[in-house]
């Protein structure tokens, strides 16, 4: 007979059949039909059976029903209890009923008795195979169900139904023993893409975890595996990693708002002693009786002031302590007023140049972090020049084919702003000019500089996807890019509106409509100035420099006050804290508040409680016109058309 081409493995098969016929032609069928021969032994009764099963189990079992000391389905549940996970195929005559119901009790095949010789081999093969790669599976799962096991990483395996079906000891522990096999597990399962839980702890304490979620198969059956990792100490240590990265940057601005203080002071001077020595002529012509066209003294008065204002608007700004959102910004405008500012802080000793293209496209950026970057940039290029020199600020549009950030070295390619900072210092060396962004790194003698000028550049810069580049030849000079992404048309950032900078309405004199105007001011001499100027628009003023006496007067009047400008920082009783009062008693009418801190007001508040806000100091000129607005009802975009 011809022998198998296919190599059976060498196994060992327990023959349990009663029949010396059936039992012979069975063996014939293996010599014959197999290369290898097939170690096997026979056993004529189910005892026999069991006994050689308890000794040494095989790797596979033929079995006929029916022996002597027993019959049928017993035969086979007695068999294949004891079989474990040893195959047993069944010897039967040709009965499809019984052959299903031997598979239902556990037989992995059936041979019908009067084709067994045909078959025999065949089947032998396929059960042996399966039964090791069952073997083999299930010591694969055993593998990963130890290594599970051994995580320290809390794990658990669910079923489709969310029940646990397994869970390692750090799952036991972290979720103190209410996630065992069997138990529902109540948390919801958001996918692959990690989320935050907060886990309470029966001590009282919190712990946050990151869970993730897999689809997976455990032994065979669909489901999911939820790993965790406890990020308690990570988030705290990124908590206090980001507090001491604001701790530092405040430190990097308050240093060079050091720096900026003289030069300050002298505007400053310069500032009042313009308007002093033009408000003295200007008295003392009067008191001396001599008619004169003072005109021209106070327009020299009023430019002194609008410098003076411009400087404490930059210098609110620059002092603020947060980053904000970032907003579509012009940059040649910005550019132009932080130089200004920055002139004080160069030595006219240095040339200072502006080289700055109005039409570039607008970019994505912060004005408090823009100032950081110029601030930062300007005072390490002063510092490089030394007691003369060069220092040119440039703005333009750049292609780039193949640049490289020097910061995170990312490939730039394509058409970016760029803001350069060019001096005629003596160069950075190579080997620093790898070290210049690290925090805390400087070349500068101590008591100099913190080392987190140039931290501070990149930390922004990458914020608002913004790259630096650094060009540098030692004796010839250094030269800072920041390249900006163009801003896309759609962009949408969020902006905190401030009426005062957004809506400025220009309205000639005989346009105002007047009307009865409540002032409310600690500062006495504040008030009486902004009462005046807006009487000399045609505004009938009544004065208040007590927040509740002035709260008292509203109330009592009602709406026969037509507006209301009042500050916001007054003792017990702040702008705001009255607006709430006067709204709460059903009074609509205008109120404009005045402050020189904006970023401390709730805005959502502001919009809620219909109030208007102006920056001190504010323009009389523009005070009148917001009044005369709010007053006719106009809405302030038909403001806006107008302008």
């Amino acid at each position: 007979m011809r022998k198998s081409t296919s190599s059976m493995a060498s196994a060992r098969i327990l023959l349990v059949i009663a029949e010396h016929a059936h039992r012979s032609g069975v063996v014939q069928a293996i010599e014959n039909d197999v290369e290898r021969p097939i170690e096997y032994e026979t056993r004529t009764t189910l005892a026999q059976a069991l006994s050689a099963l308890a000794c040494a189990p095989p790797d596979l079992v033929l079995l006929e029903l029916d022996l002597p000391d027993s019959g049928g389905e017993k035969t086979l549940r007695d068999v294949t209890g004891r079989a474990g996970d040893t195959p047993v195929v069944v010897l039967i005559d040709r009965d499809q009923d019984l052959a299903v119901r031997c598979i239902e009790l556990g037989a992995q095949d059936c041979l019908f008795k009067e084709s067994a010789g045909e078959n025999v081999t065949s089947v032998i093969h396929n059960a042996i195979t399966r039964a090791r790669m069952q073997r083999s599976l299930s010591a694969a799962y055993e593998n990963i169900r130890r290594m599970v096991a051994d995580n320290r990483d809390p794990i658990l395996v669910l079923g489709e139904d969310h029940i646990v079906l397994f869970s390692n000891e750090a799952a036991r522990t972290l979720f103190e023993g209410k996630v065992v096999p069997g138990v529902e597990f109540g948390l919801p399962l958001a996918g692959e893409v990690p989320q935050e839980l907060d886990v309470p702890r029966s001590n009282g304490d919190t712990a946050t975890v990151e869970m993730r979620v897999s689809d997976t198969q455990w032994y065979g059956e669909p489901g999911f595996v939820v790993s965790f990792r406890d990020v308690t100490e990570r988030n705290r240590v990124e908590r206090e990693r980001l507090r001491m990265q604001r701790e530092m940057s405040q430190n990097n601005k308050l240093q060079a708002l050091g720096q900026l203080t003289g030069g300050i002071a002298h505007d400053f001077n310069n500032i009042l002693g313009i308007i002093t020595g033009f408000a003295t002529v200007a008295l003392k012509r009067r008191r001396s009786g001599r008619a004169t066209d003072d005109t021209a003294y106070l327009e020299k008065i009023l430019a002194a002031s609008d410098r003076g204002r411009t400087l404490v608007e930059q210098m609110l700004a620059f002092s603020r302590n947060e980053i904000g959102e970032g907003r579509r910004m012009q940059l040649s405008a910005e550019i132009r007023e932080n130089v200004d500012l920055l002139r004080s802080v160069i030595p006219s000793s240095i040339e200072l140049v502006l080289a700055i293209d109005d039409g570039v496209p607008e970019v994505i950026m912060d004005p408090v972090g823009l100032q950081q970057v110029i601030v930062n940039l300007c005072v390490n290029a002063r510092d490089a020049v030394g007691d003369a020199g060069r220092v040119e600020v440039a703005l333009g549009v750049v292609e780039l084919e193949d640049g490289e950030c020097a910061s995170c070295h990312q490939r730039l390619v394509g058409r970016w702003v760029r803001l350069a900072l060019r001096d005629s210092g003596a160069g950075i060396d190579d080997d620093v000019k790898q070290n210049i962004f690290e925090p805390f790194f400087s070349t500068k003698e101590v008591g100099r500089g913190s080392g987190m000028g140039l931290a501070v550049v990149q930390g922004v810069t990458h914020r608002f996807r913004a790259h630096v580049t650094v060009d540098s030849i030692e004796g010839q000079g250094t030269e800072f890019g920041i390249l900006f992404p163009v801003a896309v048309p759609d962009t949408h950032f969020a902006t905190l509106r401030n009426a005062g900078r957004e809506h400025r309405a220009v309205i000639a004199d005989d346009d105002m409509p007047g009307g009865r105007v409540l002032i409310v001011d600690d500062e006495r001499d504040l008030a009486i100035a902004t009462g005046e100027s807006l009487e000399s628009y045609g505004f009938d003023c009544r004065l208040f420099s007590d927040s509740r006496v002035a709260l008292e007067h509203i109330l009592g009047a009602g709406n026969d006050i037509e507006a209301i400008v009042t500050d916001q920082a007054m003792p017990q009783l702040t702008g705001l804290e009255m607006v709430r009062q006067i709204r709460d008693a059903g009074l609509t009418m205008p109120v404009v508040l005045v402050t020189g801190y904006s970023d401390r007001i709730d805005h959502d508040e502001l919009q809620a409680l219909d109030v208007s806000i102006l920056l001190k100091p504010v323009d009389p000129e523009q005070l009148a016109g917001e009044l005369s607005n709010k007053i006719r009802g106009d809405l302030v975009d038909d403001v806006d058309e107008a302008c």
